[in-house]
């Protein structure tokens, strides 16, 4: 929606109506995936700060798919992580989309 630093994106597979697996990836803005260089600037940690900041972000939200699946696919069980709050709303975002497109 313009007001975070990029989007996500969930890939669901359905086996016989159930969740069987769930991957989430967040991207900034220009498509770029956020990755292990998320939080450098032009390759480099400029400010360490910033880059552990955006590493754990990372981290964070790539629970929110593993806990989904350990979660009976329960989005109710699933919990925000703290410093992956963006990443956790569009993780729900998502999930609900694909769900919804899915029936």
């Amino acid at each position: 929606d313009g007001n975070g630093d990029g989007y996500g994106v969930v890939t669901i597979t359905i086996k016989d109506g159930v969740v069987t697996e769930c991957e989430f990836k967040t991207y900034q803005t220009d498509g770029t995936l956020k990755d292990e260089n998320y939080g450098k600037q032009n390759g480099e940690v400029a400010n360490a700060d910033f880059y552990n900041k955006a590493q754990r972000a990372v981290l964070a939200s790539q629970k929110y798919a593993e806990n989904f699946i350990a979660n009976g696919a329960d989005l109710k069980k699933v919990d925000a992580i703290s410093g992956a709050t963006i990443s956790y709303n569009e993780f729900l975002e998502a999930v609900r989309d694909a769900l919804s497109k899915a029936k």
